[in-house]
């Protein structure tokens, strides 16, 4: 039993270690990937999670509707960047 839980450790330590934020924002920018999480979304617009889902709910940021998680494209994050400068 003590094997398992062992494995299940590991599993989770990898899994959970790429959820971590990067060091800064340049680095996740840079990253290229094409959906943020709302975590992700918050970091890189310096403000809090809870913000971001209230503009979500405004209708100023809009999410991925193809997932049960709340995704965000890169494009919508950058079109909001630009409209509030």
């Amino acid at each position: 039993m003590s094997e398992f839980m062992s494995t299940v450790r590991k599993l989770y330590k990898h899994t959970h270690a790429e959820q971590r934020a990067p060091l800064d924002r340049e680095t996740l920018w840079a990253s290229g990937k094409l959906l943020y999480t709302i975590k992700e979304v918050a970091f890189l617009l310096s403000m809090s999670e809870k913000s971001v889902r209230r503009l979500i709910k405004r209708g100023l940021l809009k999410v991925n509707p193809a997932l049960r998680v709340q995704l965000l494209t890169r494009d919508e994050i950058q079109a909001f960047a630009n409209m509030t400068r």
